[in-house]
């Protein structure tokens, strides 16, 4: 049994803050409910059928993904498949990608509904800060940008995977420079 404490936020000024505490009751937690065996038995031996939330094809879409990092998956599993890459063996790949590709959209969104990069400071001074949104944008658009190369899907390093053909143009082109 959890006990968790609520804060209400003051009313008035110098009137102190009433705390309450209330009990949690999670009987009814579909995660405690959850047995391994059961439902490996389900998934006929499959453990990642087991662990995952819904099958798509020969993959499966793994659990704990919110919906926007699921819309991800199945855009980039759909990519992925057309490309020839094999998803099953990049799986983890696979779903950091989509995670990533939620976190910058979701970084975008902030910044479309503050209006821009920077925010103003309270106070006269007039000062602008980068909001962290921006920040965390930017990391998140070069972790993307590293996965890509890693695994050779950005116009300099497709020639250099395994995968891919070399472009003859691409090769004249490079001559000439």
């Amino acid at each position: 049994m959890e006990v968790a404490t609520i804060e209400e936020s003051k009313r008035g000024r110098g009137r102190p803050r009433k705390v309450e505490q209330y009990t949690v009751r999670a009987k009814d937690d579909p995660i405690r409910k959850w047995r391994a065996e059961e439902a490996l038995k389900k998934a006929k031996g499959d453990p990642l059928v087991a662990l995952a939330e819904e099958r798509l094809g020969d993959n499966v879409i793994p659990k704990g993904l919110d919906a926007v990092s699921k819309k991800h998956y199945l855009i980039l599993y759909k990519e992925f498949t057309d490309l020839g890459i094999d998803v099953v063996r990049y799986r983890r790949v696979h779903v950091l990608l989509a995670k990533e590709y939620a976190m910058e959209e979701m970084c975008e969104k902030e910044l479309q509904r503050i209006g821009g990069i920077a925010y103003k400071t309270s106070g006269d001074a007039g000062i602008y800060k980068e909001h962290p949104a921006a920040k965390y944008l930017h990391a998140t658009r070069s972790m993307i940008l590293n996965i890509l190369k890693s695994l050779g899907l950005t116009p300099t390093s497709n020639s250099s995977g395994a995968r891919f053909e070399p472009d003859p143009e691409a090769e004249e082109f490079a001559r000439l420079q």
